[in-house]
Parts: C-alpha cells; sequence; structure tokens
C-alpha cells in the first residue's frame, strides 16, 4: 500500500524557479528538490509546516537548481553526469547571473533506476540527458518531478554547454511518454501537467 505524501511548491530566484518539498506522511519527511535561491524561504516553509528533511535531490546542476544547496546541513543527491558541473561556473551556467558560484560535489550521485527513499515514500531515478548531461527525473506515487526536461505546453532549453536537442527529444519520448498518462508532472519552472496533456498537446512533439 502506497504511503501518503503532499507536495509543497515554492517559486524562487529570479528566473521563478520551482522547488518542491516531497513530503511523506503520517512522518513528515520530506526530500528537498531543486533549492535554487532563497533558503530563507524555504526553511521557513520547512518549519510551518513541522517537516523533517532528510535530503536535497537536484534534477540537473545550473545554479537556477542548485544555488541555495551550501545554506542546508543535509545532503545533496544528483545525477552522475552533471557531477562536474558543482565545480564548474561555465557548466552550471552562474557565469551568466554575473556572479561565479561553485559548490561542494554531490554526496550521491545516481543512475537510472535508482530509489531514494524518503520516509517509506521512494522516488526512482530516470535519466532524461539532453538540457545537462546529467538530467534526471523522479517517479514515485503516481508523480513524476521533471525537472527542466519537460513543462507544460514546452521543453527544456539546449543552447547551454552540453545541451542536446536532438537527445532530449528522444529521452522524452523513450522515457517520459511511455508512463501512464495519469502521472502528474511538476516541472522546474511553470505550472504542474499530465503526461497525457503533454502527449497530445505540447508542440513539440
Amino acid at each position: 500500500m502506497l504511503k501518503k505524501f503532499i507536495v509543497e511548491k515554492i517559486v524562487v530566484g529570479p528566473l521563478f524557479s520551482n522547488c518542491y518539498l516531497f513530503v511523506c506522511e503520517p512522518e513528515r519527511i520530506c526530500a528537498v528538490i531543486d533549492p535554487g535561491d532563497e533558503a530563507g524561504l524555504i526553511k521557513q516553509h520547512i518549519r510551518d509546516l513541522n517537516l523533517k528533511p532528510k535530503c536535497i535531490i537536484v534534477t540537473h546542476g545550473h545554479i537556477d537548481h542548485i544555488g541555495a544547496i551550501g545554506e542546508f546541513d543535509l545532503p545533496v543527491y544528483a545525477g552522475s553526469g552533471d557531477s562536474d558541473y558543482f565545480c564548474n561556473p561555465v557548466k552550471n551556467i552562474s557565469f551568466l547571473m554575473g556572479k561565479e558560484q561553485t559548490f561542494k560535489k554531490p554526496s550521491r550521485l545516481l543512475g537510472e533506476g535508482d530509489k531514494i527513499d524518503i520516509g517509506g515514500c521512494s522516488l526512482k531515478v530516470i535519466e532524461v540527458p539532453g538540457h545537462s548531461p546529467g538530467s534526471i527525473c523522479l517517479l514515485g506515487n503516481g508523480i513524476l518531478f521533471s525537472g527542466d526536461t519537460l513543462f507544460a505546453g514546452g521543453v527544456g532549453r539546449t543552447d547551454f554547454p552540453d545541451g542536446n536537442g536532438q537527445l532530449l527529444i528522444k529521452m522524452i519520448k523513450e522515457k517520459l511518454f511511455i508512463l501512464e498518462e495519469t502521472i502528474k508532472v511538476y516541472p522546474g519552472h511553470g505550472e504542474a501537467t499530465t503526461i497525457k496533456i503533454e502527449k497530445r498537446n505540447n508542440p513539440f512533439f
């Protein structure tokens, strides 16, 4: 039997990135997904909801998704293909924001099929290179955290270092559009959607 969970969205930073708190009930243990900025705001939500954060998971290594990781005393999990983004301001594109930033490398590097336990709820890793080499999606409990791979009505940019537009489209078709159509998609920017809506209406397909 699936344990109950909640998803709390917090929009942070100048690029309006979505940080998510994936909370497993009833223990209220949570994962902090993509804390790109405004650590104080994220921590306030954690306090207000009386949560017990276990880890940070980043869907990829761009600054608007990793910018606040150093302000939490939590292990950081990230796709193995982006491991060098954390110490490279060109790859993590912080240089484009006018401030070159580096971070400690992740505590755990994730690959295809890895499972992350969050208080009895689990998220499975799907590798989706394209937006970046180490981009991942997180699947579990009928939901998908898609990072900057798939948006409502759009797909991720591929004009940054190491981006690959053809590969991005291929990964979405082969790994995301084969999922149950009822799955709710929580993207890295913008509003939530579903696999069904994107398969039928996304103009990139």
